[in-house]
């Protein structure tokens, strides 16, 4: 009997054993198997930024602590900076005065004409062009012509600014007149001499227009400057235009023949200057 009691108890004693080996095994299992799905999420998780951020093409940096914010194109693999605010004409403002032929005030009915306000910017994008534009846009409408000969707009609102609105051509027959404060970078792939002629003729609207000179290549690209077409009439016309020779990329930006994007103070500055110094493509 003594000799049967202790062989029952190794034998409990051992099953014991079997069982917290068993236990601690399972906690091992489990505990690895969590840790390992934490690191796949991890893993998961910045490899899904990663690819969010190789979809997106393109994004505006808000830049604090300064009074520019940063575009940024990595699909074309650039970048400029442009103001978070401007001065400019871009507000409706009401008036019942017109000038005569000698300057002189004449007094007609109410009326609206374009005014100046400080607006915020931002950047539209279409095809190869990337315009830097005001927020909203001032649009004159409901044209009619008074007894003296003017003619006054007796309706203005203000709008969203769109690809439509910075590309509507005013005229004397137009029935609205669309006043927004516009600058363009055109930014393009140029493998040899054609292409960068094909080029400035596209940006220019010259069917005619040709390369005038190039610069030696400083800092990675050239100043190239173009030659009009013989039916073409020129004023100001200010316009940065640069070819980058390693990458092959072609750059023109529109500077036009007026100052604009005038600082939000109303101060005599303005950011162009600045705008264009800081182009610069992307690795």
């Amino acid at each position: 009997m003594h000799t049967r009691n202790t062989q029952n108890g190794s034998a409990h004693g051992l099953t014991a054993v079997v069982i917290v080996v068993i236990i601690i095994s399972l906690l091992g299992f489990v505990f690895w198997k969590n840790y390992l799905n934490k690191d796949n999420g991890q893993m998961n998780s910045s490899t899904s930024r990663e690819d969010k951020k190789l979809e997106k093409k393109s994004e505006i940096v808000i830049q604090e602590n300064s009074d520019m914010n940063r575009y940024v194109n990595y699909d074309q693999k650039f970048e400029f900076e442009f103001p978070k605010e401007i001065f400019g004409s871009t507000a409706c403002k009401q008036s019942s005065i017109v000038y005569d032929n000698y300057g002189n005030e004449v007094h007609v009915q109410d009326h609206y004409l374009v005014g100046e306000a400080k607006t915020g910017t931002t950047v539209l994008e279409s095809g190869d062009r990337y315009i830097i534009a005001s927020s909203n846009s001032a649009i004159l409408s409901n044209n009619v012509k008074i007894d003296d000969g003017h003619t006054i707009a007796l309706s203005c609102n203000e709008e969203k600014t769109t690809i439509d609105l910075v590309d509507y051509k005013n005229d004397i027959n137009s029935e609205k007149y669309v006043s927004v404060e516009d600058r363009t970078f055109e930014v393009s792939t140029a493998q040899n001499d054609n292409d960068i002629t094909a080029f400035i003729r596209k940006v220019t609207s010259d069917s005619q227009a040709s390369i005038g000179s190039k610069a030696q290549i400083e800092n990675g690209r050239q100043d190239i400057t173009f030659k009009p077409g013989s039916d073409q009439v020129v004023g100001g016309y200010g316009y940065k235009l640069w070819y980058y020779p390693t990458p092959k990329k072609i750059v023109f930006i529109a500077l036009g023949q007026n100052p604009s994007f005038k600082y939000p103070d109303n101060s005599d500055n303005w950011y162009l200057d600045r705008i264009v110094d800081s182009f610069k493509l992307r690795s």
